[in-house]
């Protein structure tokens, strides 16, 4: 086991030195400050709804995520790709060191390189914007069943329509869009993880909003389910735009407790005025933001998340640099990377007989859905979306990304580039 540890500690020192020394850390090194400093500029004249702080730090982010991806599969592809194409690896077959343990010494080593750069990222982006930027608060949604038990409801017992399978109306129902109608009340229910203090934000996002010259407005009426609790009103401002977010107050709620409470929109009738159509998903356009943790601990979750990743692409490019030469890995390792960007976050959505008509579909989907499992985006995670919003990134999530993404994924490149790299030796 000493031995194990001293080899994989070696091995890792060989390969941040290299990479110090080398071109895929020097760049980056630079490219990086120069992101973060001139963000403010580009932020600048894109401050829109969200702040002029918000978009500075989605600019800054989102450049700092593209550099250090690209730039770990650099390193990765020529950590061990170099010293087989200048044939310096096979000295390593009369040393006392497995072929697993010279790949994981490697993959820990970028992992030094690439961790030590993304820290650096993390203190200039919170130094940058600490004093303006917004805690992550935790994200509700309407209290609504689950879509597979809704759609099970409504199917009784019976089999779907012709045409279309059970998973088709899952996704229906996931999708599914209501009317705002006037003078109607849309009535959704939510319960709060903790009671509510100070402020409560509510996110709604409209669609379809047609032929309307007229402001559109709705009341609101959150009422709670404890009696001493007094119900809260106000009017939302004009939703023509396609979203708003609108604080309601909670001052009327103080030193009492709400487990829950139920939102009742109803929009307003305008007397000889024709009513556009105003519609809205209440499984993802309506949210009520409340609590949270800090802007400092949402953004380290967020980069504890993107580490996760860095390490999923780092175990990706080093088999490619050990099954192919650092020209040919490196272009397969960009071109796996844009089929991520391209397809991973967007599956198609196709009915069952247009499923069973082709099989050129079926493998896309399958691809595409694959790719989405694997890596959603590789440059733009929930996790920076969340950063971005103001929304805290749940603990569980990052987790369960962090498992699959460190261990899982790098174990199953882990093997097969442990076996080419013996068969490399030979």
């Amino acid at each position: 086991m000493k031995q194990l540890c001293t080899a994989l500690q070696t091995l890792a020192g060989l390969t941040w030195t290299g990479a110090v020394r080398g071109k895929a850390v020097i760049l980056p090194a630079v490219l990086l400050p120069a992101m973060i400093a001139l963000s403010p500029l580009a932020a600048s004249g894109n401050a829109r709804l969200a702040g002029e702080s918000a978009a500075w730090l989605g600019y800054a982010l989102r450049g700092a995520w593209i550099i250090l991806n690209l730039a770990t599969l650099w390193l990765a592809c020529s950590a061990i790709a170099h010293e087989i194409d200048r044939r310096r690896y096979t000295l390593t077959a009369v040393k006392p060191v497995r072929p697993l343990t010279v790949w994981f010494g490697k993959w820990l080593g970028i992992l030094l390189v690439q961790g030590t750069l993304l820290l650096l990222t993390g203190l200039a982006v919170f130094a940058g914007g600490r004093e303006n930027l917004r805690e992550g608060r935790a994200v509700l949604h309407p209290d609504l069943p689950a879509p597979a038990d809704a759609v099970r409801e409504r199917l009784a017992g019976n089999p779907p329509p012709e045409g279309t399978t059970e998973a088709d109306l899952i996704r229906k129902e996931t999708n599914r869009y209501e009317l705002l109608a006037p003078g109607v009340a849309t009535r959704l229910r939510f319960t709060f993880p903790q009671a509510p203090r100070h402020a409560l934000t509510l996110r709604l996002a409209t669609a379809a909003i047609l032929g309307s010259r007229h402001e559109i407005a709705v009341d609101y009426e959150l009422i709670p389910d404890s009696p001493s609790a007094p119900t809260l009103r106000g009017a939302f401002p004009d939703l023509r735009a396609a979203g708003i977010a609108f604080d309601i107050s909670l001052a009327a709620w103080q030193n009492l407790t709400v487990e829950s409470a139920t939102l009742v929109l109803t929009r307003r009738v305008t007397p000889g005025v024709e009513a556009a159509s105003l519609l809205f998903r209440p499984r993802q356009d309506l949210t009520l933001l409340c609590g949270g943790i800090s802007f400092r601990q949402n953004l380290l979750r967020a980069l504890v998340v993107q580490f996760a990743l860095t390490a999923a692409l780092a175990a990706f490019g080093l088999t490619l640099g050990i099954l192919f030469s650092f020209p040919v890995a490196l272009y397969m390792a960009s071109l796996g990377l844009l089929i991520i960007l391209v397809s991973g976050g967007n599956v198609s959505e196709t009915t069952a007989q247009e499923r069973e008509a082709s099989r050129l579909i079926r493998i896309g989907v399958g691809i595409s859905q694959a790719a989405q499992y694997v890596i959603p985006s590789a440059n733009e995670t929930d996790t920076l979306r969340q950063l971005l919003h103001g929304e805290a990134v749940d603990s569980r999530d990052m987790l369960a990304r962090t498992a699959r993404y460190l261990l899982f994924l790098p174990l199953l490149c882990a093997l097969p580039g442990a076996w080419a790299l013996g068969r490399k030796e030979l």
